[in-house]
């Protein structure tokens, strides 16, 4: 179950909102970065809205979901541009898409555990397999589609390495503070913790922040991403 409260799903509501705003003004590119990022480095973790046979929703799909809805709306042609389909590159996130619908397949035997208390395993059926496809249209395939759509030129990547940059240079007093106070900022405002074991967060005498992000390995991973759009750019 999530922990998540009212403030988390406030937030989650208010992606498709902000990501009007951030369109605003902007470049289709600049617009689509802004909105991505600021939904990963700022909205809550582990709060979902389920709908009926889908997987769940959380900021990861509903802003991705926001800039397809916002290409559709003001810059359609990048959507057409992308030729979803028709390309080599498509073959791996189409095939870990339907990947779930054999892992159902094959893995439809029950199985029962222990002899004093006996624990029953059902098998897994072809619908289990169509949500687990579900699942990774909405973590795999989706991304890489909305990322090629944002791509389109050198002038759309130098918008994507200048928000990295600029990504990075704004969290960075976050991890600072973190660092020294304890990773505390994701429960000072959502009123959680964002992973459930904190030990994992004491490394060597110190914290190792996790900010608005699911796992300090996450922040790290940020930090390294963006450090190379700085030296790239």
């Amino acid at each position: 179950d999530s922990p998540a409260g009212f403030v988390a799903y406030f937030v989650l509501a208010a992606i498709l909102p902000v990501a009007f705003l951030a369109f605003r003004g902007r470049s289709a590119a600049e617009g689509a970065v802004l909105t991505i990022l600021g939904g990963l480095l700022f909205g809550p973790v582990r709060a979902t809205v389920k709908l009926p046979l889908l997987p769940p929703l959380g900021k990861e799909t509903i802003e991705y979901l926001s800039v397809l809805l916002l290409f559709a709306l003001r810059a359609p042609g990048r959507l057409r541009a992308t030729r979803a389909g028709m390309w080599r590159t498509d073959l791996l996130p189409i095939l870990a898409a339907l990947g779930g619908v054999g892992t159902s397949l094959t893995n439809s035997d029950a199985r029962s555990f222990g002899t004093w208390h006996v624990t029953h395993v059902p098998g897994m059926t072809l619908k289990d397999g169509f949500f687990i496809s579900a699942a990774s249209i909405t973590s795999c395939l989706l991304p890489f589609f909305v990322g090629r759509a944002v791509v389109r030129d050198a002038r759309d990547l130098r918008a994507l390495l200048r928000g990295f940059a600029i990504a990075g240079i704004v969290y960075a007093p976050l991890a600072f503070l973190e660092m020294r106070l304890s990773p505390q900022l994701h429960n000072w405002v959502y009123g959680y913790h964002p992973h459930e074991d904190f030990l994992q967060s004491v490394r060597m005498g110190g914290y190792r922040p996790t900010i608005f992000m699911a796992h300090g390995l996450a922040v790290s991973l940020f930090f390294l991403v963006s450090a190379l759009a700085m030296s790239t750019l």
